[in-house]
């Protein structure tokens, strides 16, 4: 995972607290508005907000958004059976 953490953007989430929120909202828009986005990684404990965050950012700044947990969908989740290496090869058609 170290050779890949040059190629990511990461925010780490923390219990609730308004002021987070609206740090965590600008810093997405941020990635947004970016000319050299990269994948984002959410970290965080269970329970502090993550998907909400996550739902939120879509429904506020992108007309269509498509949810996907891969805790109940078996099909996504074997996308990633053989590792998180990336190619055109399993690229979701």
């Amino acid at each position: 995972m170290a050779h890949l953490k040059r190629h990511l953007w990461s925010l780490i989430i923390r219990p609730h607290n308004r002021q987070n929120w609206l740090f965590l909202m600008s810093r997405l828009v941020d990635w947004k508005n970016s000319n050299h986005k990269k994948p984002i990684i959410i970290n965080g404990a269970r329970q502090v907000g993550k998907t909400w965050l996550l739902k939120e950012f879509g429904s506020r700044c992108f007309d269509n958004v498509a949810y996907v947990n891969f805790d109940n969908n078996a099909a996504m989740s074997m996308l990633f059976d053989e590792g998180y290496e990336c190619s055109h090869e399993h690229a979701v058609r």
